[in-house]
């Protein structure tokens, strides 16, 4: 009945080689090593070295909405397509997005032959200061715009595009069809 407490360090000791040989050859150690570094018998470091950044989560779990706001778009009252679009966490984990500039996302419109009509970031100005959002679980991010609509003609189709630049991934279209 004494040889139980020792019997538990004697266990991770004689593991100690077969962790530190799994934990080596990926990125992310092995759950040996992970047990090993808390009672501090594996070396830190092994997994992700200092260097390496996370890879972002693209559209993992974060659920993409766009608004136009009131239909249908007279075009003799409006000037401007008000839109806004929501970035949604439905995951249990916090999402980090990285973005390289003050630019967070971006709007086309474009006709039937998908030729860009008006673009909302043409007269926008950005700066090169990278920047991270972070969305929590449950919670989303809203971002606001006007586009102009004075290159649409009435009756027409285009499709209203919304999406983040950096990541593929998030991206929306819905097609609108102005009136007079």
């Amino acid at each position: 009945m004494r040889f139980r407490p020792v019997l538990l360090p004697a266990v991770f000791l004689l593991l100690a080689p077969v962790a530190r040989a799994s934990g080596e050859s990926g990125k992310h150690p092995s759950l040996w090593t992970r047990a090993l570094q808390i009672v501090h018998l594996a070396p830190r470091g092994e997994g992700l070295s200092h260097g390496e950044k996370k890879k972002p989560v693209r559209a993992m779990n974060l659920a993409l909405d766009m608004d136009l706001g009131l239909q249908p778009i007279k075009l003799s009252e409006t000037r401007q397509l008000k839109v806004t679009m929501s970035l949604a966490n439905r995951s249990r984990k916090f999402v980090h997005l990285e973005f390289p500039t003050t630019q967070r996302f971006d709007l086309i419109i474009r006709d039937a032959a998908g030729k860009a009509v008006a673009q909302w970031s043409e007269d926008q100005s950005f700066s090169n200061e990278p920047a991270y959002v972070t969305v929590n679980p449950g919670e989303r991010v809203e971002y606001h715009a006007s586009i102009s609509t004075r290159e649409l003609s009435a009756g027409r189709e285009y499709v209203v595009e919304g999406f983040f630049p950096q990541f593929n991934d998030l991206r929306i279209e819905k097609t609108i069809r102005p009136e007079k």
